[in-house]
């Protein structure tokens, strides 16, 4: 797995993922991002999954959901771009669900003009 992490000028969170990934490797992105909202005040993240497969239970993936308003407090949306096919959409569906019902507003996107615009940038 790979990620880089970047903020762009809209007090936005990029973060893009290739390869693999775990739950280790998400719970590790999330430490070093949330260091990066809280210093700069983030309000968005945009999460790129394109590149990737998840490689994460849904017990897991709920978990990490229904964590992230504790995790990015600031946060106001985060948008994720996936592949159709490559991903499990039930299971991001799943994610997008339990985190807007802890208060932590998610949409997916197949298509980063569409996120980018939900974002407003």
């Amino acid at each position: 797995m790979s990620f880089k992490i970047d903020i762009h000028p809209t007090n936005t969170l990029r973060i893009t993922y290739s390869g693999n990934i775990t739950k280790e490797e998400i719970d590790s992105v999330r430490v070093n991002a949330r260091t990066m909202v809280k210093v700069n005040k983030l309000e968005y993240i945009l999460v790129d999954l394109r590149k990737a497969m998840l490689d994460v239970s849904e017990m897991d993936l709920f978990n990490i959901a229904a964590s992230q308003k504790k995790v990015y407090g600031s946060i106001n949306k985060t948008a994720i771009i996936y592949t159709e096919g490559r991903h499990n959409h039930q299971d991001l569906l799943m994610y997008a669900a339990t985190a807007n019902s802890k208060g932590f507003k998610v949409r997916l996107f197949k298509n980063g003009s569409e996120a980018s615009k939900w974002l407003k940038f």
